[in-house]
């Protein structure tokens, strides 16, 4: 874990960080940690979100996403709290930062290109004046991979991070020369300054699973899509593994922080026609179970 590293190897992130927008945590999650991580994400990709069943949901046909990935793993919490990641992130985001998000997902095996360049839009760009656009604010993203990655991984363009504003890039906008291939065994991690331009790269030899938590200032408003979606809100957490924490760590994690809270928030349903027909099925088959029960007790 880096929390075995040194603290002398926090400033050579740091640089790092400023100089191309990303930074390298080799190892980050590791041994045990490592792989109850990725028991907890792959039970979770057994099936479909349905009742109470917290599985995947997908936006389009090459991700499998999971929310809330922090409630399912000792492992990745604690990768989430390792002290130099806490140690850069404090100093990059000036130490009013909590995580915001905690998503995970599985990228399947394709040979098609389905994601752009792009910087992520995330704030608020009509809430500001014109001081506030002189300076993008500042956020990041700890990835952490959970599967072997040897193609097909996360890209990043050293350098391209504070652009105003963001947008999307056509391939022909980004020189290949200067593009990162992010690779690395299972329970490699990165933090990466999110405005910088980036994407999957494509095509992906076969499945990746990786998680990715998102750290920026919670007063900072998002972007209305965003709030209508029900993102970026207080963590969902799992009581038994959050005891013993520190000050620092409850602040990181959201405990007891109400910016983010929206009282009776619920997000749009993703699919409404799928979601009312899966309602109606489930109760058909709960009668059909009655009724089922009902005919073999007359029969005994």
């Amino acid at each position: 874990m880096l929390a075995l590293l040194p603290d002398s190897r926090v400033s050579p992130l740091l640089l790092s960080l400023e100089r191309d927008g990303m930074v390298m945590l080799p190892s980050l999650l590791t041994g045990t940690l490592l792989r109850e991580a990725q028991r907890a994400f792959r039970a979770r990709l057994a099936a479909p979100a349905n009742h109470r069943f917290r599985g995947w949901y997908a936006t389009d046909r090459n991700r499998l996403i999971l929310d809330d990935v922090l409630a399912d793993s000792e492992g990745l919490l604690r990768a989430a709290l390792d002290p130099i990641v806490l140690d850069v992130a404090d100093a990059w985001l000036r130490r009013s930062w909590q995580f915001t998000e905690a998503k995970g997902w599985r990228t399947l095996a394709t040979d098609s290109s389905f994601h752009c360049w792009h910087g992520d839009a995330w704030y608020d760009d009509g809430h500001h004046d014109a001081a506030f656009h002189a300076r993008v604010p500042r956020r990041l993203k700890l990835a952490v991979y959970l599967s072997d990655v040897d193609g097909g991984g996360f890209g990043y363009v050293p350098g391209s991070h504070g652009d105003v504003p963001h947008r999307t890039r056509r391939d022909d906008e980004v020189p290949k020369d200067r593009v990162r291939n992010v690779r690395g065994p299972a329970g490699t991690g990165f933090l990466f300054d999110v405005s910088g331009t980036h994407r999957q790269i494509c095509p992906v030899p076969k499945d990746r699973d990786a998680v990715f938590l998102v750290m920026n200032d919670p007063a900072v408003p998002v972007q209305p899509a965003d709030v209508a979606a029900d993102r970026y809100r207080p963590l969902r957490l799992n009581a038994a593994l959050i005891g013993g924490l520190s000050a620092r760590e409850r602040r990181v994690l959201g405990i007891g922080r109400r910016e983010l809270w929206r009282s009776g928030a619920t997000p749009a349903l993703r699919q409404p026609h799928l979601a009312r027909a899966i309602g109606v099925a489930s109760l058909a088959a709960l009668g059909i179970d009655s009724l089922v029960a009902r005919v073999r007790a007359r029969l005994t």
